[in-house]
């Protein structure tokens, strides 16, 4: 039996489906402004800084793996609002998903 490493990614990519626009106008707009705030992002850059340097520690190793798996689920939600907003606007322009692909 062959075993296959699982990510938390390949999960959260599987139960989101981001490629699937089901999302209503409003909550798609509501997750695009979901963002990190400058702090967080100052906070990232040292932490990538320390990485690169080699000089991180095991707890700061574990804060970066956690702001990455947060990011990571952000995107997918957003990939999908995006979608879900571009489907709404054909649907309101009288293209049908299903016309799209032909």
């Amino acid at each position: 039996m062959e075993t296959t490493t699982v990510t938390e990614a390949d999960i959260l990519a599987a139960v989101i489906a981001p490629e699937r626009p089901t999302l209503t106008p409003d909550v798609a707009r509501s997750l695009l402004d979901l963002q990190f705030s400058d702090k967080q992002v100052q906070r990232m850059h040292a932490l990538l800084e320390k990485n690169n340097a080699g000089t991180l520690t095991d707890l700061e190793r574990l804060e970066m793996e956690r702001y990455a798996r947060v990011g990571n689920f952000l995107s997918l939600m957003q990939a999908k609002a995006r979608l879900s907003l571009s489907a709404a606007s054909d649907i309101a322009d009288g293209v049908f998903p299903a016309a799209r692909l032909s």
